[in-house]
Order: structure tokens, then sequence, then C-alpha cells
């Protein structure tokens, strides 16, 4: 079978042929084209990461990374905290009892209570006017006594069995107790450890407690107030 060519054409040229006439041909290398399916995986090419296996690698570092830095602020904070020096306590701040109770003369009508010469150590912490019950007005001064318990002192006119029962939690009689010549009647709560004496003077009923502290606490109380107004 002959063939014709091109009398253009120079016969020492090898013909040229078009590589995307052959489905088989790859520019790249010469080499077949892989056909890869729709929705088939493109298979790794040897030597290439997984992208999935990169990422996981990656969350895993900033996982390692974040806890290191958590574990270094929580070192950071508990030096402070060895350091750093720290009061044991809130240091209270003594009430102007004189001063208080001058405005509480005006309220209450009549020129309340005020302790003398109490023993070193033993501090006011509060001191006010209020209504402790039935609308009964009462001068009180709360105190923290030397050895850390608390001593109160309670004065009110006109009061009744209901204002006692409250002030004293309750507690039931006990041998009254005589102090500087002025006898004071004694009541004792077991449960919360309350002792109260309590002494009706003229026109005012003056009451003493001592919480935890023994009855000796509320006798120091007692003996510290002025004569003429207990």
């Amino acid at each position: 079978m002959s063939s014709t060519l091109d009398p253009g054409a120079d016969p020492e040229t090898p013909a040229v042929t078009d590589p995307s006439a052959d489905p088989s041909a790859d520019p790249q290398d010469g080499g077949a084209l892989e056909h890869v399916a729709a929705g088939e995986a493109r298979p790794q090419v040897p030597g290439q990461e997984n992208p999935a296996d990169h990422r996981g690698r990656g969350l895993k570092k900033s996982v390692a990374d974040m806890l290191r830095s958590l574990a270094v602020i929580a070192g950071i904070v508990a030096v402070l905290v060895l350091v750093v020096p720290r009061p044991n306590s809130v240091p209270l701040v003594a009430v102007d009892v004189v001063a208080t109770a001058e405005g509480a003369a005006k309220t209450l009508g009549w020129q309340p209570a005020i302790p003398q010469n109490l023993p070193a150590g033993w501090k006011a912490t509060n001191a006010y006017v209020n209504n402790s019950g039935e609308g009964i007005l009462t001068w009180h001064i709360g105190y923290l006594t030397a050895d850390g318990h608390y001593a109160s002192l309670e004065q009110a006119a006109k009061v009744t069995a209901r204002w006692e029962e409250i002030l004293t939690s309750g507690g039931t009689s006990r041998q009254p107790q005589t102090i500087d010549g002025t006898i004071w009647e004694q009541k004792y709560k077991d449960v919360r450890d309350v002792y109260a004496l309590i002494h009706r003077g003229p026109g005012r009923t003056t009451m003493v407690t001592s919480k935890a502290g023994g009855l000796q606490n509320a006798e120091i109380l007692a003996r510290s107030l002025p004569v003429q107004l207990r």
C-alpha cells in the first residue's frame, strides 16, 4: 500500500503526532494517564504525608502546648500564694462607745450605761440601739474579750419576759450572784454556753451576757458598770 507524501515536507523530519489525540499519552512523562473514577480515593503517593495524619498531629500538639501553659500558670500562682504574706484574720476596729452612747441617749430618753476600766484585751466591736423584740428599744454593746470570746451589755426600760428569753437564749435560772453589793439574777443556756446576769434597777433593766467565756466574763462586765447606771 502506497502513501502519498506532502510535496513540501522534509523527508528527514519525522512526523509530529498530537499528544492530545492519544488518550493514553501523559504530557508530563509520556506514561499512561491514571484514570480515577468519580468518588474513588486517589491512591497515596509513596513518601507523601496523609493530610488527616498531619491534622491529628497538629491538634495533639496544640493540646499539649495548652496543658504546658496551664501548668506554668499554676506553678506561678502556687509560688505567689506561698511567698506573699497574708494576715491570719481581719483586724477588728474598736468602736467609740462614749460617742455612740451620747447619740443613743437622745433616742432612748435616758443615759445608757458605759462600762469602765475593763481588763486589757477587751475590745468593743459594736454599739447601737436596736429593737430587741416587742418594740423595746435596747442599748447594746458587744465585746471581744481578752480570751477571744464574746460578751455583751443589754439595757432597756420596761422589759418583758419575752425580751429576757430572747437575750438569754432561753436560759434557765440559777443561783443569784452578788457583785459589789448588787444582786444579779443568773441564767444559763447550756446548749449555747451562754451565761446571763440580770439587774432590775429603777427605770431600766441591765443584762450582761457571756458566750463560751464562762460566768467570769459576765461578772467582769457587770462589775465595770457604774452603780447609778445599772
